[in-house]
Parts: C-alpha cells; sequence; structure tokens
C-alpha cells in the first residue's frame, strides 16, 4: 500500500508481524487510532469501512466525514462485450 496501515482485528493472522510491510495488526480501536495519528504526522488518517466509521463516530473521534458515491450499471458478468442487458445507474437523493 505504501503508506502504513492498521488493521483493528480480534486476532492476528499467522505470519504477522512481517518486517517487510507496513500493515499492523491492532486489536483495540483507541490504540488503531493513537498509532495512525502518530504515523500520519501532520498529515491525514483514513478509515476504510464503516463499522470502524460507527465506532469513531459514536466515540466523537472524527473530525470529518468525505463520502464518495459512484454510479455503476449492473451487467451480467457473462455477457461478451460491449455488455448486454445491462441496467443503468438510478439517480437518487438522501437527505442530509
Amino acid at each position: 500500500m505504501g503508506v502504513p496501515t492498521f488493521v483493528v482485528t480480534h486476532s492476528v493472522p499467522d505470519g504477522w508481524p512481517r518486517e517487510d510491510s507496513s500493515i499492523t495488526f491492532v486489536d483495540d480501536l483507541d490504540s488503531a487510532v493513537a498509532q495512525a495519528k502518530a504515523a500520519a504526522g501532520d498529515k491525514i488518517v483514513g478509515v476504510a469501512t464503516p463499522d470502524l466509521a460507527r465506532q469513531l463516530l459514536n466515540a466523537q473521534q472524527l473530525d470529518e466525514i468525505n463520502v464518495n458515491l459512484m454510479a455503476a450499471w449492473r451487467c451480467s458478468p457473462t455477457s461478451p462485450p460491449p455488455r448486454s442487458g445491462c441496467t443503468a445507474p438510478r439517480s437518487s437523493r438522501a437527505p442530509v
């Protein structure tokens, strides 16, 4: 990945930690946040999963939320290109 990555988990996979990896497995959220902030310095710390984001929101540890939405075409993976039977993305709005 090229950047320090802290994975919050209940169990560290076999073969970890690895000296040649930027991935660190951490078993508690507070420690993961502290390590990520220390590694980031004055840069941004990103959160990659909805469950961790919810936990951090509940703990009032998020400063900002950035949500990127992208429309996607739904197609049969077995259709030959150009994909026939595709369904166009639907646009919708949600209250903020």
